[in-house]
């Protein structure tokens, strides 16, 4: 009965893009100068989250009150932890992004409205629509810092032992939420990680094919990962823990760490609606008596067909999209490579780095 209340109380918290907007317009605001580490709108950002926290009724989950402070590498962060207390003192899951930004390069402020306001914004309208519930597993909801600087703030909160990373049953991030990698990808969002667990595995391809409204585009994570050791943000320091996670992602588009990354490239109404699809894998991994487990990434089979998908749509409007002769020898190039049977991982990943080249150089003023 708890469960149904639960789910009952969340559809009586409908999302409205002017919530998202009101957090991603302060953030990327030009007052708050890309929020970089270490800086006093660096700081500002920390306790505007701190303050949302506080407002929304979520208990302080840090060391000193709602905040984990560290140091790293000689620079000064500060992660925000909100606690919702579940029926469980002992599980918790956590839904986090990153608040801090790029800051001034070469004279330029990068507001950083996608890279990633959008993300806490995420994190603060997914918290304000758990208000008034108990799930089974409690929540822990992040900003955490220093993710521009080398993913400082996610690394140092799970060394710091402030929550035991086997007590977490899983973790949500967002990382550029907000955008269209593609200018047709109006509806599109990718859910990259799940892989690590069949349960979440199983939850996010479930839960996307149901979806009405989003695409939701299951990928291996691997993909985004051409470099033993490399990570695209904040799931790395608990993947290294053995917490199975998710990276919730629209992907990372034409203005991504550039002067032009402000409030109007964000896609409100997508955001709405990753929210609501966001929230219902939360709620079942909150409220399921099994505990997902992790395991050794699986090759997703779906990623092949995935890129092949979107090589053609490019190549079919190459002129649209201006391509170099380069760019269409690498696309023609790619569509070769995976067209055969089970390509191997590293042409996968090239491919996904020759979209990624390809959308850089689109919508730039």
């Amino acid at each position: 009965m708890l469960a149904v209340a639960v789910l009952l109380s969340l559809q009586d918290n409908p999302f409205a893009p002017a919530d998202f907007e009101k957090h991603v317009r302060f953030l990327a605001s030009t007052e708050m100068k890309g929020r970089d580490l270490g800086t006093a709108e660096g700081r500002k950002a920390a306790q505007y989250v701190a303050d949302r926290f506080k407002e929304l009724g979520l208990k302080p989950g840090g060391k000193d009150g709602y905040f984990h402070g560290f140091t790293a590498r000689n620079l000064e962060g500060r992660n925000v932890v909100g606690l919702l207390e579940g029926e469980s003192a002992a599980e918790f899951l956590v839904v986090a992004a990153h608040h801090d930004g790029r800051g001034v390069v070469e004279g330029k402020i990068q507001p950083g409205a996608d890279d990633n306001a959008s993300g806490v914004a995420m994190v603060l309208e997914l918290a304000r629509s758990f208000q008034g519930t108990k799930p089974r597993r409690s929540i822990l909801f992040i900003s955490f810092d220093g993710e521009e600087k080398g993913l400082l703030g996610s690394r140092e909160f799970v060394k710091s032992g402030l929550y035991d990373p086997a007590s977490i049953a899983a973790m949500f991030v967002f990382d550029l939420i907000g955008g269209d990698f593609f200018p047709w990808e109006k509806s599109r969002i990718y859910a990259l990680g799940s892989e690590y667990s069949a349960e979440l595995f199983d939850r996010v391809g479930r839960l996307a094919g149901a979806s009405k409204d989003l695409e939701v585009v299951r990928s291996g994570v691997t993909l985004l990962e051409p470099f033993e050791g490399m990570a695209r943000s904040d799931y790395q320091a608990f993947r290294s823990k053995e917490v199975p996670f998710v990276f919730f992602s629209s992907g990372t588009p034409w203005y991504y760490h550039t002067e032009h990354d402000t409030i109007d490239v964000i896609n409100l109404e997508k955001m709405v609606k990753a929210a609501r699809f966001v929230r219902g894998v939360i709620v079942e991994t909150a409220r399921d008596e099994k505990r997902p487990v992790f395991r050794a990434a699986v090759r997703v089979e779906g990623d092949a067909a995935n890129l092949l998908r979107t090589l053609r749509v490019v190549l079919n409007r190459q002129e649209e999209l201006k391509l170099t002769a380069k760019q269409r020898e690498a696309v023609v190039n790619s569509l070769s490579d995976l067209g055969g049977e089970s390509p191997d991982v590293k042409k996968l990943q090239q491919a996904a780095v020759v979209l990624f080249n390809v959308a850089r150089s689109q919508g730039k003023p």
